[in-house]
């Protein structure tokens, strides 16, 4: 009877280590469960993080780009505006030239 009392002690010892086992193991299923949830929802910030950066340097690029081809199309219109100075300073010493010729006209005729 004794040796009949030891075994059921020892298989109810057993299965509360079963048990205890068991409840670990659930214990970390489910810690492992919530850590792959936060790693993807950390994956899927760092994506949308990726994706606004890659938006932003193509839109930089846009940018850099429209600036250039202003530039292209300020620089030719230099020469242009240079020799626009140059035809109103012409026209600047006919006027006052004439305006010499006015004044010594007039006053020849005074």
């Amino acid at each position: 009877m004794v040796k009949f009392a030891t075994d059921i002690t020892a298989d109810i010892k057993k299965q509360q280590g079963r048990k205890q086992v068991q409840r670990q193991i659930a214990s970390v299923q489910s810690s492992t469960v919530n850590a792959i949830g936060d790693i993807s929802a950390t994956i899927s910030t760092i994506s949308e993080i990726a994706t606004a950066i890659a938006s932003a340097g193509e839109e930089q690029s846009a940018v850099t780009a429209e600036m250039s081809s202003n530039m292209r199309v300020a620089a030719a219109g230099v020469p242009a505006i240079s020799r626009s100075m140059g035809t109103i300073a012409r026209s600047m010493t006919d006027i006052d030239m004439a305006a010499r010729k006015v004044r010594e006209s007039s006053r020849s005729i005074a």
